[in-house]
């Protein structure tokens, strides 16, 4: 890792779409997962109505599924919920998920 390089970029979450990038439909990395999470989480805070119900979701935050994690990053199910057990603990994340959805909600959005 380099330690110096330092400031923001701007990338666009239409980036993930790209043919260029899903040609080889290699799993994606660790990396490669937290930026996608990252770039889905909500920039501002919003309101989604949901199975019938009208919930808030904040800034920093996203709704989403673990059979979707494993579509998108290409990985099975256990590995999906380790990974975001170990970004849970290393306080990256927080997660709460149930039968319908998995609410992640990036630790320190502001800062990445």
């Amino acid at each position: 890792m380099v330690g110096s390089v330092k400031g923001y970029i701007a990338l666009h979450r239409k980036i993930f779409d790209q043919d260029f990038f899903n040609r080889d439909r290699k799993p994606f990395s660790k990396r490669e997962a937290f930026i996608w999470l990252c770039c889905m989480a909500n920039h501002k805070d919003n309101e989604l109505v949901f199975e019938g119900e009208l919930i808030l979701i904040k800034r920093g935050e996203l709704i989403t599924s673990q059979k979707k994690l494993c579509r998108v990053f290409k990985w099975g199910n256990t590995a999906i919920r380790n990974y975001l057990k170990h970004l849970q603990l290393m306080q990256m994340i927080d997660y709460k998920t149930n039968s319908k959805a998995t609410r992640i909600t990036i630790c320190n959005y502001t800062a990445y």
